[in-house]
This record gives C-alpha cells, sequence and structure tokens, in this order.
C-alpha cells in the first residue's frame, strides 16, 4: 500500500512540474504575439508569470467583466461539448467493443469495425467542415451556437450534434477508445480464472465489467487532450460560444490584447489535461500494483 501512495505521489509531482512548464512555455509564447503597446520580451514573460502566478487577473478590458466570471461563463459551454462527444464515444464504441471482444471469429464486426476506422480516421477540422456543408445543403441553414437559445428539441440536436460527432468521431477518438475495449476484453477472456468460471457455469459479467475500467478510464483521459484540441477547431466553425473561440477571438484581436484573458483562459484547458492526466496514473497505478516503479 505504501508503495502505492509513492506512486501516485511521484504521479502528482511530475504532473505539477509539467503544469509549471507548460505556464512558462505559454508565457513566453504570448510574449512572441507582436503588440506594439506591450514591454519588451523580458518585460512580458516577467507580467504574465507575475499574473499566472498571483491569480491576479483582474477585470477584462473586452468583456468588462472580472475574467474569471469570463472564463467559467465560457468553460461551461465548452465543458458541456466535450462530455457529449465523450458520452457519444463510450455509448457507440462500448457495446460494439463488447460485441467484437466476445465473439471474435463473428463476421459481423468486420462491417462494423472498418467503417468506423474509416470514419475516425478523418481529422475534426475536416468532419466539422462537412457536417456544415451537410447542414447549409440539406437545411438551407447552419448549426451555429446563438440559435440555440429557444430552440425546440429537435432544432437543438440539429445543433447540436455537428458539433459533437465531429469531436467524437475525428482523430481516432471513436476507433481507439473501441479498440482499447476489446483488446482488454479479449485478453481478459484468455486468462484461466475465467475459463474457470465459464467452465463452472459461472457468470463473468461482472468481472469483465470491473476489468474494462482501466482501459476505457485511459483510453478517455489520454485523448482529452485532442478533444481540446479539436474543440477550439469545432467551436470556432460552428461559432460555439465556449473557451476554444474565446482564446481564437482574443488573440485575433485587432490592437491591445486582452492578455489575462488568453491566460485564464489556457490555464483552465491545461489544469483539465493534467487533472485527466493524474487520474489516468493513478488509476493505472491502483488497478496494475505489480507496474514498474518508473512510472
Amino acid at each position: 500500500m505504501n508503495n502505492i501512495y509513492a506512486r501516485a505521489g511521484k504521479i502528482v509531482l511530475r504532473n505539477f512540474l509539467l503544469f509549471i512548464a507548460a505556464i512558462t512555455l505559454l508565457c513566453i509564447l504570448l510574449a512572441l504575439l507582436p503588440d506594439s503597446t506591450a514591454g519588451s520580451f523580458g518585460e512580458r514573460i516577467r507580467e504574465y508569470l507575475v499574473i499566472t502566478v498571483m491569480f491576479d487577473f483582474g477585470m477584462s478590458s473586452f468583456y468588462g467583466w472580472p475574467v474569471w466570471d469570463v472564463i467559467f461563463d465560457r468553460a461551461q459551454t465548452t465543458l458541456t461539448l466535450i462530455g457529449y462527444a465523450i458520452a457519444f464515444v463510450v455509448l457507440i464504441s462500448l457495446p460494439i467493443a463488447l460485441f467484437d471482444g466476445l465473439n471474435k471469429k463473428s463476421k459481423l464486426s468486420r462491417y462494423i469495425v472498418y467503417p468506423i476506422y474509416l470514419l475516425s480516421s478523418v481529422p475534426v477540422l475536416i468532419w466539422a467542415t462537412i457536417m456544415m456543408i451537410i447542414a447549409f445543403i440539406g437545411f438551407q441553414t447552419v448549426p451555429v451556437y446563438s440559435n440555440l437559445e429557444g430552440a425546440g428539441f429537435w432544432q437543438s440536436m440539429f445543433i447540436i450534434l455537428p458539433p459533437v460527432l465531429s469531436l467524437a468521431i475525428g482523430d481516432g477518438m471513436l476507433y481507439d477508445t473501441y479498440r482499447n475495449i476489446r483488446d482488454e476484453i479479449r485478453k481478459l477472456m484468455t486468462q484461466p480464472w475465467v475459463k474457470g468460471l465459464k467452465a463452472r457455469g459461472r457468470t463473468v459479467n461482472g468481472h469483465i465489467a470491473r476489468g474494462l475500467v482501466e482501459p476505457l478510464t485511459v483510453s478517455l483521459t489520454s485523448k482529452l487532450t485532442y478533444l481540446i484540441s479539436g474543440t477550439i477547431i469545432v467551436e470556432y466553425i460552428f461559432n460555439w460560444q465556449g473557451l476554444g473561440l474565446l482564446i481564437w477571438e482574443t488573440t485575433t484581436a485587432d490592437g491591445a490584447k486582452d492578455y489575462p484573458v488568453i491566460i485564464a483562459a489556457v490555464l483552465f484547458l491545461i489544469f483539465l489535461v493534467i487533472v485527466a492526466s493524474v487520474i489516468r496514473d493513478v488509476v493505472h497505478t491502483i488497478l496494475n500494483p505489480h507496474i514498474s516503479d518508473t512510472i
């Protein structure tokens, strides 16, 4: 048990150092943005580091709100979009992986898996563009976020599904999740204790469900970085008022940039990635106490 706690401590420390490195890199990159109203390169880095370390973001010069109010308001939209995409991935990949993992020689799985692989190999940018074109050609309108307020159920689905599907299917998200779950099921089914339970007529469903906790957690948390980067693209194309669009609008604004907003928005997304990384590593460590100390 103490060994597990020690490994968990190493995981937290490692991700904390990654968090510090990411913040430092962010401040350096922001200092490289052209801005005639800002100071020198070194002065800007120090200024942005002080803002970040002290959490002194103040008021947004562009929106007129406290910076964290702007961030939390936009973060709800981004987290909703990511949450819907994750739910879609789980609902689609889990039953297919279960069927394919338990019926390895079934020909039906081939007709399901190959299309998933082909669809999932398309980047999020392409999927979002295709979804927008299909919506415009088929319905003579575009599924933008501004139309969501006051919309009925089917109109809401028309607005929500294109960005959610673009995130869930593109960049290998759907296929990689399915493959990880399927491989774990197949590995579990070859274990001697599973074969023994089946030989005695005992159900193995509960053991399989517990065995899928790790691959499902690891797969989804590992893909969070791709989801966040894809969210920036999707929010821009579909005009979703989330953190991705906020970063894009603030960074590309003419004249002086609202740097506290940019820093806070990116800081929030980095925090999400770090938390997901910690959860993935801790779950992996707890469920695999025999793994090397080099984790």
